[in-house]
């Protein structure tokens, strides 16, 4: 029994039987790879052609190297040791050459290092660095590759914290590879941080129509599109940024020539400034948004029938093909929750708070072709608030600071990247695709039309 209990304690697990396979399996890709590499640069083929004269030279003098005479009665052993030799330098070093040129010299250490820090699967193995690629777009950014030993995307996202300490980078991205077994990390040295403060710069703005600059991300400024994602669910507590931020978009809209309606039920305080009225229409009570939201369905009626006619399919293919500098309507609402709270409502409140809502849901719905987008503002967009049939239309979403990581997710999603803003981060946002970034500050004592300066 004893001997019985030893036999099966001696005896590899299973466990241990994969993670040797796996690093036999890892080793030899590395080693195809370092082959395939040395195939396509010239400079590693050359190196390798280089070898056979070496090998030759050195079996040419065998004698002298192994320090005996021809002739000798031990010549034949001494040949078989020279042949020994020379075939393990024709055949070891070009495998050693693939080795190293198969993968970076960190892969070993970091892969330690991730199985320290426990970043490893069931079986106790750690993903493999297979790459490590300087970003095209962005010089400072370092795009790790790495073989991913069965750990999902979704852990890799969630363990961020573990991943950076284990490379001492700071990660702006993970995202899939080529495949399922393969993941890409975006990031910059671990001391690059997120600046606390952007002033804003009329050189920052997009040329493109219907694109804006919101702020500077790990990898670089980071834009909002609204030919892609028309409208935009702005969230965050008190404080974080919400309404500079929304400023700042609405400001370069209207210089790109759009129609811009600010709906603020607070008195409009943050938009006092004599730019806003003149450039933009404030609108105060429910019964002025009634109408408004009128107006925009009676467009939005209109510009169906323009582009049936004109056989185009969005408001850039009417632009083109008519010529007609068709401008986008953009209606905002700082802080919706003062719009659409039925708490302590009448009767006749609630009912025009529902046909604002059925409203609001026609243009998330229908907007996005037509050139009308919709960005709403909350501190905290829960069901009692904001219907979700206009919810599920914003697809954009950008949410600042706050300390609710329930609300967090509420702005975002059920996604890991809900996290990523710390809560004591003014005008720190991140956008639904996980991308934190500090957005520029707009000085809204400038004129909103100001072609230089700080503000645009």
């Amino acid at each position: 029994m004893y001997m019985s209990n030893m036999n099966m304690s001696n005896r590899p697990n299973k466990k241990d039987r994969l993670q040797r396979e796996t690093a036999l399996i890892q080793t030899l890709r590395r080693i195809r790879r370092g082959a395939a590499d040395a195939l396509r640069d010239p400079r590693k083929f050359l190196t390798l052609a280089l070898l056979l004269p070496l090998v030759l030279m050195l079996w040419t003098c065998r004698h002298q190297v192994l320090g005996y005479a021809p002739g000798s009665i031990l010549t034949p052993l001494y040949n078989l040791a020279a042949l020994f030799m020379t075939g393990t330098l024709l055949l070891g070093l070009p495998v050693v050459l693939f080795w190293l040129w198969g993968g970076p010299l960190r892969a070993v250490p970091i892969s330690n290092n991730l199985y320290r820090a426990g970043f490893t699967n069931s079986a106790g193995e750690a993903p493999t660095l297979l790459n490590i690629a300087t970003d095209a777009g962005n010089p400072r950014v370092r795009i790790y590759e790495f073989y991913s030993c069965g750990i999902p995307l979704t852990d890799w996202q969630e363990r961020c914290g573990d991943l950076q300490a284990a490379i001492n980078v700071t990660v702006a991205d993970i995202r899939q590879g080529r495949d399922n077994q393969h993941i890409l990390v975006a990031a910059v040295p671990g001391s690059c941080r997120l600046p606390g403060m952007l002033p804003w710069s009329p050189a920052y703005a997009s040329q493109e129509e219907g694109v804006v600059a919101v702020g500077e991300s790990l990898l670089g400024r980071v834009f909002l599109d609204l030919n892609v994602l028309p409208h935009f669910l702005i969230g965050g507590s008190t404080g974080s940024g919400k309404t500079n931020l929304l400023q700042l978009i609405l400001m370069q809209l209207l210089r790109q020539g759009s129609m811009v309606f600010i709906v603020d039920f607070k008195g409009a305080v943050d938009y006092l400034n004599r730019a806003w009225c003149q450039d933009s229409r404030l609108v105060f009570t429910p019964e002025e948004l009634t109408a408004v939201l009128e107006q925009f369905i009676v467009e939005l009626e209109a510009r169906k029938t323009a582009f049936r006619e004109a056989g185009t399919g969005n408001i850039l293919e009417y632009r083109r093909k008519t010529g007609q500098d068709l401008s986008r309507c953009v209606l905002a609402v700082d802080e919706f929750a003062e719009v659409l709270d039925k708490t302590g409502a009448s009767k006749e409140q609630k009912e025009q708070i529902a046909k604002i809502e059925a409203m609001l849901a026609t243009l998330a719905r229908q907007g996005r072709a037509f050139g009308m987008n919709l960005f709403l503002c909350t501190q905290r967009p829960d069901a009692g608030i904001l219907a979700g049939q206009i919810k599920n239309n914003l697809l954009g979403r950008l949410c600042g600071n706050t300390p609710d990581p329930e609300l967090r997710r509420m702005i975002l999603g059920d996604t890991p990247a809900a996290d990523a803003v710390p809560p004591d981060a003014k005008g720190r946002f991140i956008t639904q695709d996980g991308t934190p970034f500090q957005a520029y500050y707009f000085d809204t004592t400038l004129s909103v039309h100001t072609k230089e300066g700080g503000a645009g």
